[in-house]
């Protein structure tokens, strides 16, 4: 949990840095005209691949919400499931378990994007996100056999990325970096229960997201 708090404060700190909101020199800002009224709705399928989550891919939504001319905050709500692809169930010998795995749960993602490209599209460009992430998950045998695993994760991510905007409209969205987890581990057996906190690691993620602007 101290790597987390310290990454988080890092992430937090490089906000305060001027060359992130398209800042001139002198402390002057672009001749656009200040606006708060983009909106941009997308969905990242990766995620419905391998999510932000251990065991668990992501079926989410997110809202991108246009700050001023060069920042943006981008909120992010799901569910959690069985992935399209790495499916635990595809790696169980039939032979010797009869049962299916399941998981549930949800999520929820926040970032703030700084822009660096000064040019006039609004919500485009290279930019930096930081951000945070909390979800649950649980996943159980079916037939239920009594066995559970809960997951409480709470995350940090920071990443660099380029938005595109076409026609105004739709927009493509390429981000890759780092994110760091901490897991709290409920594990239920046949009545009896374990438990383990600050499970942690780090590792790469990568985010394509594709998008409508309705603002």
């Amino acid at each position: 949990m101290k790597q987390l708090l310290t990454f988080m404060a890092i992430i937090i700190c490089s906000l305060f840095s001027p060359t992130l909101f398209g800042q001139k020199e002198g402390g002057t800002t672009s001749t656009l005209p200040q606006r708060k009224d983009g909106i941009i709705l997308k969905v990242y399928p990766l995620s419905t691949f391998l999510g932000h989550d251990v065991l668990a891919a992501e079926y989410s939504v997110h809202g991108e919400f246009q700050l001023s001319n060069y920042s943006t905050v981008k909120i992010g709500v799901g569910v959690l499931g069985n992935g399209l692809v790495v499916n635990p169930n595809d790696y169980i010998d039939r032979s010797l378990i009869d049962f299916t795995i399941r998981t549930s749960g949800f999520c929820f993602r926040a970032n703030y994007r700084a822009y660096l490209t000064k040019s006039a599209v609004r919500m485009g460009g290279l930019y930096l996100s930081p951000g945070l992430g909390l979800s649950k998950s649980i996943t159980k045998a079916s037939p239920q056999n009594g066995a559970s695993i809960t997951l409480l994760t709470a995350s940090a991510n920071a990443v660099i990325g380029w938005q595109r905007v076409l026609s105004n409209r739709i927009t493509f969205d390429f981000n890759a970096g780092v994110i760091v987890r901490s897991v709290g581990l409920l594990v239920v057996q046949s009545g009896a229960s374990a438990e383990a906190t600050d499970l942690y690691g780090i590792q790469p993620i990568v985010g394509i997201g594709i998008g409508y602007k309705i603002l």
